[in-house]
């Protein structure tokens, strides 16, 4: 109305044109030149290794790159691995803070406080994690072997376990132990079959000097006899020594069921892990036991991505879109900030047992209220509004293509019926005459069209 070019918003109208910039520009962040500070790994990538590390190691340290030299968004992520966050540093500073395992807090009469910095170890020539300082050099204070990075910079990408926890343990913790002693069993029964294959047994004499002669040498280490044979041959002991044979009775029949038992028990202590799966051993499961298993799973998988998304992809891309506004890489005003800042992250979801059924509640569920269609195809991990964009511009194109979208029904036998009723009926009045019928006079086309009509009343 005023003339301008730029597009209008009416206030309280969701502003799709700014939501779709935003989400291309966050698509093409994504790409290893510009999410990485080293320019190698995309971000699914960096996704993947910071739950890997942070599962394994217990925690994971992400660094927020804000600098418009760094790239054309200006914000950019470096990777840092928990044994760079000395964990040996623990000492208190002259201001009163507290560093606890690497990590200097505020200290006030309550206790800890806010994260302030991390202490990482310093990278040195010819060094290797922690040879130079730190775990073997540490002095009690920051004798500047130390990266003093600010917490402002960090992503403490940790899972907390404890109320007064600093830095947490390895997911799986508890199920080390057993993967030891599982790795310890293999390795004694395979020694143990090799030693049956082999059939290995002792020379022992019960007369003092041996006496006589044959094939065997003395050893030179310890001055025993030995004697080697190969398939086939038959060799002879000297006179008064004797051979004592060693059959051990391996492979040992409870092997599978301590390995069974092994790893039920990692898999107990593993989020998210099922017996199953992790064991390739599917002998014992059924339909219904598979299914409870899996949905268990699935709900525990749902925790993750929770915390996946709270602890670092909310808080990233909080930051990539600052710095995108204020570099201008994308072109809204930084004063709609909080306006823009109201990104909804979709964890993934899965297929379901019976996709037809799970399709009908669904409809059930919208229809009567009782959900809605956003809510939907956010249980099945879709965007709502994606998918009506989608379909806007699918039905577009058929459109100047000159082909019919067609309506949507709810029975896709329903559908099939609704393109050609009359043909369906022509063939069931075929069905329906005799192969013989008497000669009529032959009818006018008024009563013919009534007769159709009776008889399709009838089949009604």
């Amino acid at each position: 109305s005023n003339g301008s070019s730029r597009a209008q918003v009416k206030v309280g109208e969701p502003d799709i044109f700014a939501r779709a910039l935003i989400e291309r520009r966050w698509q093409e962040w994504q790409r290893a030149e510009y999410c990485d500070v080293r320019g190698t790994r995309n971000y699914k990538t960096l996704r993947q290794l910071r739950l890997i590390a942070a599962v394994r190691d217990g925690d994971f340290f992400i660094r927020m790159i804000r600098d418009p030299k760094v790239n054309k968004f200006g914000f950019s992520l470096q990777l840092i691995n928990a044994e760079w966050c000395d964990r040996f540093a623990n000492f208190t500073l002259k201001n009163g803070n507290v560093v606890r395992m690497g990590i200097e807090y505020q200290y006030s009469s309550w206790g800890l406080g806010k994260a302030v910095a991390y202490y990482f170890i310093k990278r040195q020539p010819l060094d290797w994690q922690f040879t130079v300082g730190g775990a073997f050099g540490f002095a009690g204070t920051n004798t500047g072997i130390h990266d003093r990075v600010p917490a402002s910079e960090i992503l403490h990408y940790a899972r907390p376990v404890e109320a007064d926890s600093t830095r947490p343990a390895p997911w799986v913790a508890t199920t080390i132990p057993k993967a030891r002693q599982l790795d310890q069993y293999e390795l004694a029964e395979v020694v143990a079959a090799r030693q049956q294959a082999t059939k290995t047994g002792w020379l022992y004499s019960d007369v003092l000097p041996e006496g006589g002669s044959a094939a065997f040498t003395v050893s030179p280490k310890d001055g025993l006899p030995t004697q080697q044979m190969g398939p086939g041959d038959i060799g002879a002991l000297p006179w008064g020594v004797k051979y004592q044979a060693i059959d051990p009775t391996h492979p040992n029949g409870n092997f599978e069921n301590f390995r069974k038992a092994m790893l039920r028990s990692q898999c107990a202590g593993m989020p998210g892990a099922n017996y199953s799966t992790m064991a390739s051993d599917y002998e014992a499961i059924n339909f219904s036991a598979g299914r409870l298993q899996k949905l268990d799973s699935n709900e525990m998988f749902k925790l993750i991505q929770t915390f996946d998304i709270d602890y670092a992809e909310r808080p990233i891309f909080e930051a990539w879109l600052e710095m995108s506004l204020i570099t201008g890489a994308i072109a809204l005003p930084l004063a709609k900030f909080d306006k823009f800042n109201n990104a909804v992250f979709q964890g993934r979801r899965w297929q379901g047992v019976d996709e037809v059924k799970e399709v009908n509640a669904a409809a059930l569920r919208v229809a009567n209220h009782m959900s809605s269609l956003s809510r939907e195809c956010a249980d099945k991990g879709a965007d709502f509004e994606e998918i009506m964009f989608e379909r806007a511009e699918e039905i577009m194109l058929q459109e100047s293509l000159g082909i019919d979208p067609g309506l949507t029904v709810d029975n896709p036998v329903q559908a099939a019926a609704a393109e050609s009723p009359e043909k369906e009926d022509e063939e069931e009045d075929e069905m329906e005459e005799p192969e013989e019928e008497p000669e009529e006079p032959e009818e006018k086309p008024a009563a013919k069209s009534r007769a159709k009509k009776a008889r399709k009343t009838a089949r009604v």
